[in-house]
């Protein structure tokens, strides 16, 4: 399963909220225009369960939390993911991929929605930043 121009075109558009296309389009267009989004987020969210699948057991990440590609009023501009282990679900830092029109970009982040509910100061995480290199010397892929 690969990524094709038709998926970052996807979001090549000047309007995401269902306010302005219903103002813009016919009920028929926005309807086709929902399908063609939920079936390269259905795609998004096969390749993301199948990397997810693909990880070694110690890593313990066994289901990544896969954005919605609507929020109820808007498309998204973006669909994205967030992987952290069983252990660390309640940590601000993960592992993100995101997919937009312009890349697809996989990145260490700190997240900062719902960061009250979580642990993990800023401190930590750029501790996390600086230990990354050597990390990732110990992947074998």
């Amino acid at each position: 399963m690969n990524l094709t121009h038709q998926d970052f075109n996807l979001f090549n558009r000047e309007i995401f909220t269902f306010k302005q296309l219903k103002e813009q389009q016919t009920p028929a267009e926005i309807d086709a225009l929902k399908q063609n989004y939920k079936q390269h987020w259905e795609k998004w969210k096969a390749l993301n369960l199948a990397i997810a699948q693909g990880l070694p057991a110690e890593l313990g990440i066994t289901k990544p939390k896969i954005e919605s590609w609507t929020n109820g009023w808007n498309l998204r501009s973006h669909f994205w993911v967030a992987y952290r282990s069983e252990q660390r679900q309640a940590e601000n830092a993960c592992l993100a991929l995101l997919l937009n029109k312009k890349q697809f970009q996989v990145y260490l982040m700190f997240q900062h929605y719902k960061s009250e509910e979580r642990a993990g100061s800023v401190v930590a995480y750029n501790q996390l930043l600086n230990r990354l290199g050597a990390w990732s010397q110990t992947i074998d892929c």
